[in-house]
């Protein structure tokens, strides 16, 4: 065990991790008409993202929708993407808040619904929807012995502990269902849902003989952020040009 002066030479790493695979959608339903052509030659209009972990402003809903739609024309530049913003300016805040309530409550949107935004958008064929089932936040704490090589008067080389590392962890895992609609169909042509944490971390490493630094734990990752890993996910899966 190391005295009271042993050093904590502390880096501050404030880290997103992230999977370099490909984004898995659950239970992923896919028409068949929903087809690169299809979505590259059409307007996709992004309807608004809804919460059932708990209650979220219309401002807030507006911020997350803007996240949606920045991650897939990031994801896919093809695609023409048109803001929710219109959506609420067409129908009003009143009848876009029923429609987000149903959305919220059910995770899907009946044929009335669908055909009430198709009503007010001639132009648009797809309309995004997004809810957040999941958002939950942890921290905990790894620790990893750290050892270097000697070499022994007699030519043996053996491992010594010469410190330990500490890692704060700060994480936040949310799960996200998001489903577009045909509006010419009125109904869902592809969808599921995305799994994605996001974590932030503090690296110290613990050395003999200095003194010792306060250790804490990094800032907790927002919301938006894993709401843009999860709809950057999303976008990837869509389908691509055939080769």
């Amino acid at each position: 065990m190391y005295k009271r002066t042993s050093a904590y030479i502390c880096l501050a790493v404030f880290c997103m991790l992230a999977t370099s695979c490909a984004t898995k959608i659950a239970g992923l339903t896919h028409d068949p008409s929903f087809t690169y052509d299809t979505i590259v030659s059409s307007k996709i209009m992004v309807g608004g993202v809804a919460s059932i972990v708990n209650n979220i402003s219309a401002t807030t809903t507006i911020a997350y929708s803007d996240i949606l739609r920045s991650q897939f024309t990031k994801q896919r530049k093809e695609l023409n993407v048109v803001s929710s913003r219109k959506l609420v300016s067409k129908l009003g805040r009143k009848k876009y808040d029923r429609l987000m309530s149903e959305h919220r409550e059910t995770g899907a949107l009946s044929s009335s619904s669908l055909g009430v935004v198709r009503s007010k958008f001639k132009g648009v064929r797809y309309v995004i929807f997004a809810r957040i089932e999941k958002n939950e936040t942890e921290r905990n704490i790894k620790t990893r012995d750290i050892y270097e090589t000697k070499k022994m008067p007699n030519g043996k080389k053996i491992k010594v502990k010469k410190g330990y590392d500490i890692t704060y962890y700060s994480r936040r895992k949310a799960s996200v269902s998001l489903y577009i609609y045909d509006l010419d169909m009125g109904k869902s042509v592809w969808g599921g849902s995305v799994n994605k944490t996001v974590s932030n971390s503090n690296l110290y490493q613990i050395r003999p003989g200095r003194y010792s630094r306060t250790r804490k734990y990094p800032d907790m990752p927002n919301t938006k952020q894993v709401l843009s890993r999860i709809f950057g996910g999303f976008a990837e899966n869509l389908p691509k040009a055939p080769k």
